[in-house]
């Protein structure tokens, strides 16, 4: 089993929406123009635009994999654009498809089988977003939810069983479905998106932290030779954005969209992902006289470097990474993360 040291607790908090019904009146109420009328101009443009949004997913969502094969350079500008968060898991759904498992189990079925990783999975829940509202309660929903879906995967992959990283993810996806959904979504991320074999063998995280480790040359050179220098390993800090897909360091509203393109992209976004927060802490790397201030710089992000979601993804797809033959790179890479 996987264990995650010195992850930074800090979670930031989510955004919860609550239908508070008007409070009865016999005077006259207000009417809905007269409401929107006293909203600013530029509140009611944003309010408009998710409104088109909103309505275009509704349209593509039932035929999603139709429009998918025909046209997936629209679907991607689409995704990539963000999708809007009150459809996100319906949509995370459709982008996973787990309808094309081989077996897609029944959740309460798996719930109810003994499993050797209860323990662990009891504890570390507790320590799953503490501070949010919806985990919070001991044993409330939050928590619950979170037990029924690590639970199932833990008997579903006896291989795998239970590993820490997979409670951030699985915390976030029961914001936006029901157990069973989130069940069928991460059974899905465990296989064809190739999370198992992180979580089953930490070892086969080499391919990607070599795949990163060349890209960093290719992209921030001064960085890198810096790494060298100081004799940082990229596992040191990197293992972790992998293993939890930045749920432990990243902002939700950016971490929502990662999973948006992720979904369809698979690994190609969080490569991306990784390049943007280097490029972003690049001055910081480069002070940094050693390893351990390299991690903590790494491992410690301020809310405000990145409060400014439209130009953190700026930053992510203004690095191109459609020039850079990523399959060959893995090719070169052996089993210990290095060259062939």
């Amino acid at each position: 089993m996987i264990s995650l040291h010195n992850i930074n607790e800090h979670q930031p908090d989510q955004s919860c929406f609550t239908e508070h019904p008007e409070p009865e009146t016999t005077t006259s109420q207000p009417t809905l123009t007269s409401r929107l009328s006293l909203v600013p101009r530029n509140d009611l443009k944003k309010i408009h635009k998710e409104n088109r949004r909103i309505r275009k997913w509704l349209k593509i969502l039932p035929k999603y994999h139709i429009l998918i094969s025909k046209d997936p350079k629209k679907i991607k500008k689409y995704i990539r654009k963000g999708i809007p968060n009150s459809l996100r898991g319906k949509i995370w759904s459709s982008l996973t498809n787990p309808q094309c498992l081989p077996a897609t189990k029944n959740l309460t079925d798996l719930i109810n089988q003994d499993s050797e990783y209860d323990g662990i999975i009891s504890k570390d829940i507790y320590r799953t977003n503490p501070k949010h509202s919806f985990f919070s309660e001991d044993k409330g929903s939050g928590q619950e939810s979170l037990r029924n879906v690590l639970k199932g995967l833990a008997v579903t992959y006896p291989d795998m069983g239970y590993c820490q990283g997979l409670n951030f993810i699985a915390g976030l996806l029961v914001m936006y479905c029901n157990d069973q959904e989130v069940y069928n979504i991460m059974s899905n991320m465990v296989q064809d998106y190739g999370l198992k074999e992180y979580y089953i063998n930490p070892v086969n995280l080499r391919k990607p932290l070599f795949v990163l480790e060349e890209l960093i040359k290719i992209f921030f050179p001064k960085v890198s030779k810096h790494l060298v220098e100081t004799g940082t390993d990229l596992y040191y800090f990197a293992a972790k954005w992998f293993l939890t897909l930045f749920t432990i360091i990243l902002p939700s509203a950016i971490v929502v969209r990662i999973f948006d393109i992720f979904f369809l992209e698979k690994h190609y976004i969080l490569y991306r992902v990784c390049l943007a927060i280097i490029k972003i802490k690049k001055k910081a790397i480069l002070k940094a006289q050693n390893l351990h201030e390299i991690v903590d710089v790494l491992g410690r992000f301020e809310e405000k470097e990145f409060e400014d979601e439209k130009l953190f993804f700026d930053v992510v797809f203004g690095i191109k990474l459609g020039r850079i033959n990523l399959q060959k790179i893995e090719s070169q890479c052996n089993g210990n993360g290095h060259t062939k």
